[in-house]
């Protein structure tokens, strides 16, 4: 389980990535996870752009510039990857965003 220290590095991280970046592809790979529908979610998340991420807790809190939040608890074995497209993703991967910026 990643801790408060492990999700601030997450999370600086990502801020040096993420804002700006359009989401043109999103992925449901383990859908038991996810609190929407496959449908909403991506209908949601395909063509919207990332903003700031926080973190609250043990969350982290993606905000988009629809006004709407990602919110990811990574949970006991949670990881995050930030790959190129032809990059291998780990085996228990639940969700996939394909970034306009070839990420």
């Amino acid at each position: 389980m990643p801790e408060i220290p492990d999700l601030e590095a997450i999370r600086g991280f990502l801020n040096e990535r993420l804002p700006g970046a359009r989401i043109e592809r999103a992925e449901f790979v383990i859908p038991v996870v996810f609190r929407v529908t496959k449908d909403d979610f991506i209908k949601t998340m395909e063509g919207n752009v990332f903003g700031q991420t926080r973190r609250h807790g043990k969350f982290l809190i993606f905000t988009l510039t629809s006004g709407h939040l990602l919110v990811i608890n990574a949970m006991l074995a949670g990881r995050f990857q930030y790959l190129q497209p032809d990059e291998k993703r780990h085996a228990s991967t639940c969700m996939v965003l394909g970034l306009g910026n070839g990420w």
